[in-house]
């Protein structure tokens, strides 16, 4: 996977997280898109990205946490 092309490439691990959330495998997107946050705090699409798939996965209070980073 790209992932274990660039581990540390916060845009490929986001770009997983969508592919892997749209395909019905909801929680190893968000893993994905939390990896993105760890790799880089200060991206804001990082934090919007997840703070979406939360709040899609109706986890209301963490989409919140992320959308006000």
């Amino acid at each position: 996977a790209a992932a274990a092309v660039a581990p540390n490439n916060p845009s490929v691990r986001m770009n997983l997280g969508l592919a892997l959330h749209n395909n019905g495998d909801r929680a190893a997107g968000v893993a994905e898109f939390r990896a993105a946050v760890r790799l880089d705090p200060t991206d804001p699409k990082a934090h919007a990205w997840l703070g979406w798939v939360l709040q899609y996965d109706q986890d209301h209070a963490g989409a919140a946490a992320e959308l006000a980073e």
